[in-house]
């Protein structure tokens, strides 16, 4: 019976040594590659690189102990008896003949037939190294080498994490450096559980470092790889880091992340920056025509004919109108037509202030704007706040500037336009500026359980 070892690493190496007879395991240790192949070999196993390094290391054996040697290769479900023969027949013109096949399990009766009488008689000369993917299909096959004593190496797949983190240190000492278990683990929690990714990232480890790879090297190598997405692509690009973004991107491909829902998530970051800027120019907005009372509504009282001390008094209407709008607009901030209606009744007293010809008139307009606009502050900055992929701890300093904003702007714009025509048709500012405000769109509401990251000003904590 033939002894079952485990698949090297890579292709310096063969595990065990055969008698000359190639039907018994002497010793299930490495040998060096110019060693004679097994007359007869059996790798069972599903994990592609580990068969694949095992009928590498059995061809490059075949090569050191002779250099003519052929290989030929043939699939299970397309071996003929006859052509089988033929192959396993020693050349006319000498040398060592290797054939693999690849597959072994898909073989008809009548090939596995002949496999096996040829196994009871070997050829010296010949290598048969038959690939079978393991379990019941074929086990006729697999059963009736391992009765002949062929070389068996195991190619299973790696199911273990332990496993996984022994393959790893292993194919860098194989490659003449040194990994620690901790460098091990953090390889595997970055580039995951395919046996070829893993290879791929240890040889490249390997060129760059010089062979000392530790968990701060892969730190270094794959942040971020883990946890790769289209959203992490678009958390980058929306916030102008133009070099992770492009980093996150080559991960998200290489890790096999679909490029649709890359570009879904950077298409879901541009709306959500379109959202946080419309929200954010309705704060400016709904402060503007605030600031544009506050700041001259003194001069436009006396601009109607009011002394400067009647003047001071009675633009206190426009606070106090703000006063009464703030305690009642708990009881309607919630109701859609809140801005629309506050907005329009803003817009009226607008205009009994501009146009109105005594300090009465204009002062009844203070008192109707300042009722009004009131309510448009919160309710806008709340909508801010509420924005859909906003991050919330940057949702009161972006409300700040806004505000900021539209206090040094609006009541300049208005001084402004007081120098090019009379303060009283500039006083009609607020008008155009909250005609704005209701044009922008309304952004959606935060969604209760958030489905993604915020893509804007930052993550969440």
């Amino acid at each position: 019976m033939g002894r079952t070892i485990g698949a090297t690493a890579g292709t310096e190496a063969l595990p065990g040594r055969v008698t000359e007879s190639g039907r018994h395991i002497r010793r299930a240790r490495m040998f060096p590659v110019t060693t004679a192949p097994p007359e007869l070999c059996l790798v069972v196993g599903d994990e592609e690189l580990l068969a694949t390094r095992a009928v590498a290391q059995i061809r490059a054996a075949a090569r050191a102990a002779d250099p003519e040697s052929d290989t030929r290769e043939l699939e299970g479900a397309a071996l003929v008896p006859g052509e089988l023969a033929e192959l396993l027949s020693p050349s006319l013109f000498g040398g060592r003949q290797v054939l693999v096949v690849r597959n072994a399990q898909d073989a008809r009766k009548d090939a596995v037939a002949a496999l096996l009488d040829y196994a009871r008689h070997p050829d010296p000369d010949v290598c048969l190294v038959a690939v079978h993917a393991g379990g019941a299909k074929g086990k006729a096959l697999a059963d009736g080498l391992r009765a002949a004593g062929a070389l068996v190496i195991s190619a299973g797949r790696l199911t273990r994490h332990k496993e996984r983190v022994d393959f790893v240190r292993d194919e860098v000492r194989r490659l003449g450096g040194r990994c620690p278990e901790n460098a091990a683990e953090a390889l595997l929690a970055a580039v995951g559980n395919d046996l070829r990714e893993l290879a791929a990232a240890c040889a490249q480890l390997m060129a760059d470092t010089g062979g000392k790879v530790s968990a701060e090297t892969v730190a270094r190598y794959y942040r971020g790889r883990a946890e790769v997405s289209g959203f992490t692509v678009a958390d980058a690009a929306m916030v102008g880091d133009v070099p992770a973004a492009l980093e996150a991107l080559r991960w998200a491909l290489q890790v096999g992340v679909d490029p649709v829902p890359i570009a879904d998530a950077l298409a879901d970051g541009v709306r959500t920056v379109a959202r946080v800027a419309a929200a954010w120019v309705r704060v400016v907005l709904a402060v503007s025509g605030e600031f544009c009372f506050v700041v001259w509504g003194v001069a436009r009282v006396r601009d109607a004919g009011a002394s400067t001390a009647a003047a001071a008094a009675l633009s206190a209407a426009f606070p106090i109108g703000m006063a009464l709008g703030r305690l009642l607009a708990p009881r309607f901030a919630g109701h859609p037509a809140a801005v629309p209606a506050g907005a329009l009744l803003a817009m009226v007293g607008t205009g009994l202030g501009s146009l109105g010809g005594d300090p009465w008139t204009v002062t009844a307009g203070l008192g109707v704007a300042g009722l009004g606009i009131a309510v448009l502050y919160p309710v806008t900055l709340a909508q801010l706040v509420a924005t859909p992929g906003l991050a919330a701890r940057h949702s009161a300093s972006l409300g700040a500037f806004a505000s900021g904003t539209a206090i040094l702007a609006a009541p300049a714009l208005l001084a402004a336009l007081g120098g090019v025509v009379s303060l009283r048709l500039a006083f009609l500012l607020p008008i155009p500026l909250l005609a704005v405000l209701l044009a922008l769109p309304v952004g959606a509401r935060r969604r209760a359980a958030a489905s993604r990251r915020p893509v804007v000003a930052g993550r969440e904590p």
